[in-house]
């Protein structure tokens, strides 16, 4: 038998579901699968949950497939606490695989809170366990996970691409020509601060951390040649910058005395 993984999260769902859930296919699938994380023979489990082995093998393998999903997932009983219609059930589903901005909501991605809201206006269920709204979002492919963050300043994607392009056809005849040397410059600056984080303190009492306020930061530009991939790192100090300066006025004197 394949290995089970579940995380935390899922772990305590599967928990609530075995102990809370009304319904007793999928009070005995969560088990399997808990038993299952834990590395339990698959005979076992099955004396446990009164099923056949082979049933509980097709129990593992949905659920490596569609995870907490296939707890509730092929049975009419899964939806007993739900409080909504088929077709309302179709339309959260629906409504669950799209941007949360496209119904009034001011952020790119849904939140228990926001989820809860929008059912309450739109159908006038309330759901008081988090557990049930948790259920909805896997069963519609959601999972719960770090999203990547994105500067806002950053221009658009198709304007990006478009750039890329028009560099690249620039660029393409100077590769080729053996007279010219083609680097790609960018520039980098590290920063150092105090940051504070929350702390297990003791109550009453005030904690003082002492920090050092002065901040430190060192930038650095980097170069890299577009036909060897070798790259240059230098930082950015006075010397360097002294240098630089020395080096393109050299090249602005040469070109005033050429012409």
């Amino acid at each position: 038998m394949k290995p089970i993984e579940i995380t935390s999260e899922e772990r305590d769902l599967l928990l609530q579901y075995k102990r809370k859930s009304l319904h007793v296919l999928v009070q005995a699938k969560s088990e399997a699968i808990l038993l299952a994380a834990d590395d339990v023979h698959i005979d076992v489990i099955a004396r446990f949950v009164e099923r056949e082995p082979s049933t509980v093998e097709e129990w593992l393998t949905a659920w490596r497939k569609t995870r907490l999903a296939s707890v509730f997932t092929g049975h009419a009983g899964n939806h007993n606490a739900c409080k909504l219609t088929a077709e309302q059930r179709d339309q959260v589903l629906k409504v669950l695989s799209a941007l949360p901005a496209d119904h009034t909501l001011p952020v790119g991605f849904w939140t228990p809170p926001d989820f809860a809201n929008w059912l309450e206006a739109t159908f006038g269920v309330t759901y008081e366990s988090p557990s049930s709204l948790h259920y909805w979002f896997h069963l519609a492919g959601l999972s719960f996970h770090k999203p990547d963050k994105l500067d806002q300043r950053r221009a658009d994607e198709h304007e990006i691409d478009k750039r890329i392009q028009e560099i690249r056809a620039q660029t393409a005849p100077l590769l080729e020509d053996p007279a010219w040397i083609v680097y790609a410059a960018d520039e980098v600056r590290i920063d150092q601060e105090a940051v504070t984080r929350r702390a297990w303190c003791r109550q009453g009492t005030k904690t003082i951390l002492k920090v050092d306020r002065a901040r430190q930061a060192q930038s650095f530009i980097g170069y890299l040649d577009q036909n060897s991939g070798a790259c240059e790192l230098h930082r950015l100090d006075n010397e360097f910058l002294g240098k630089a300066a020395a080096y393109f006025a050299s090249r602005n004197t040469s070109r005033t005395r050429s012409s």
